[in-house]
């Protein structure tokens, strides 16, 4: 449940600053974003970074509870001024039109990799060191 994602995220952080970068990746993204949307106005993170995040449900069940509001991207977009993105061309369980949707609302170019499915183990990804590289970017390291 989006409550329970969203509120361990929030226990783990603490008190957010521009020192903390936060690396989701499929439903860890839009625990990242729902978590953005409870901070004040005051409290902004370092960077954000997404990979294989989704804007809908996909038509899974249980990711529903996600999606009963719409995204408030634009008070997302007021904690951080750092926002990244990286999808797969070849993703079975997430649409690659997605990555422009987030392109559109956090005002970015994401990268787009070729033949990276999910980014999971069970493809043989191990390693990501584009994240890495955007992670650097992010902090003003690359």
């Amino acid at each position: 449940k989006q409550a329970v994602w969203v509120s361990q995220l929030a226990g783990v952080i603490g008190e957010p600053d521009e020192d903390t970068y936060l690396i989701g990746h499929s439903v860890g993204c839009i625990t990242i974003l729902r978590y953005l949307e409870t901070l004040t106005a005051e409290q902004r993170v370092g960077g954000v970074l997404l990979v294989a995040g989704f804007t809908n449900d996909l038509g899974y069940g249980e990711l529903e509870n996600y999606f009963t509001t719409p995204i408030d991207w634009e008070r997302i977009r007021a904690h951080s001024d750092g926002f990244a993105t990286i999808h797969s061309d070849n993703d079975q369980y997430v649409p690659v039109w997605h990555a422009g949707v987030f392109e559109q609302h956090l005002g970015i170019e994401g990268k787009l990799l070729s033949g990276r499915h999910h980014f999971d183990g069970d493809h043989g990804i191990r390693e990501l060191p584009e994240a890495r590289d955007a992670v650097l970017t992010l902090a003003g390291m690359a």
